[in-house]
């Protein structure tokens, strides 16, 4: 049994840490318990989930008297697509904790196909991500238009994993998919 020692603790606890989009800007909010130690915050951001980079440093209130501690930072860059926020915690002792990772959606980025399982046999599997609850037309079609497949599907908001049964009836060949969310249309081979 190998224990690794991560340092002494700090001595102020980061007890939430939340984002929303608003008009397409990032806001974080975050609160702290009290603050028995000088401590700043810096807000880390990611496109992937893995690289971050520092695109801001607040200032710790540093109330002793204070049981909590409220936060809020706006992300002034457009929010588009996934992104990914966690703040990390800075003592001026040099310890550092980070909290657990946000991610945010741009609402510009309200319908779009990801992990599309190609090539299939006995069903299709897709990804699709929605802004809002609503509905999906789901068009398959064989290389010469001729519509093999056609479904009606109920969408969340967020990340819906599809599956449509029933292709392995199919002969091997060229597929074209077509998706349609309010008046928006996707195509793929």
């Amino acid at each position: 049994l190998n224990v690794i020692s991560c340092g002494p603790p700090l001595d102020v606890n980061l007890l939430s840490f939340k984002g929303k989009p608003t008009h397409e800007k990032a806001v974080l909010d975050w609160s702290t318990s009290k603050e028995a130690e000088s401590v700043s915050f810096d807000v880390e951001k990611s496109i992937d989930g893995i690289n971050y980079f520092k695109i801001a440093t607040v200032s710790g209130y540093n109330n002793t008297a204070a049981t909590t501690n409220q936060y809020k930072f706006v992300d002034t860059a457009i929010l588009t697509g996934k992104t990914f926020y966690r703040i990390a915690l800075q003592a001026n002792s040099g310890k550092r904790i980070l909290s657990h990772t946000i991610q945010l959606q741009g609402e510009t980025d309200e319908f779009s196909l990801s992990n599309l399982v190609n090539p299939f046999s006995s069903s299709l599997l897709l990804d699709v991500l929605v802004g809002s609850t609503g509905k999906l037309e789901l068009v398959l079609s064989d290389s010469k238009g001729q519509q093999v497949k056609k479904e009606t599907i109920a969408l969340y908001a967020g990340v819906n994993n599809i599956m449509i049964d029933g292709t392995n009836t199919l002969p091997a060949g060229v597929y074209i998919l077509q998706l349609q969310h309010k008046g928006k249309i996707i195509t793929k081979k």
